[in-house]
């Protein structure tokens, strides 16, 4: 495989738990995956995860999420709200609270939506 930026030939890498690959696509600032190839560029260090069953891990994933005990964080709400695949002014609607503050909500800068909204969160996705 080509790195997209560099056009140079890159190396595999296979994922474990000293060295994991961090999934910073999936909007989550925590998830780390073991198991998996990563094809690295040698020049610019561009990666490219071989993720099978992408669907499934993000399923997963929601559901982690959705068992938590403490309130939500705003990447959480992001993710389970494109999970669910639902547009952000849609979304707002269905929780009743305005878009503004749902955008300050999932960007962090506003704390969680409180008890009964997180519960309705979690119910919706």
């Amino acid at each position: 495989m080509k790195c997209s930026d560099c056009k140079v030939e890159m190396g595999k890498r296979h994922t474990t738990s000293d060295q994991p690959y961090l999934y910073k696509r999936s909007g989550l600032s925590d998830v780390a995956l073991e198991g998996i190839d990563v094809f690295v560029c040698p020049n610019c260090s561009h990666e490219v995860p071989i993720i099978p069953k992408v669907g499934q891990l993000h399923a997963t994933l929601a559901a982690g999420i959705i068992r938590q005990s403490r309130l939500l964080k705003g990447e959480e709400i992001r993710f389970l709200r494109k999970h669910a695949g639902l547009p952000a002014q849609e979304f707002a609607l269905l929780i009743g609270v305005t878009p503004q503050h749902l955008s300050r909500i999932e960007n962090g800068h506003t704390d969680n939506l409180g008890k009964p909204t997180d519960r309705l969160v979690r119910a919706l996705t």
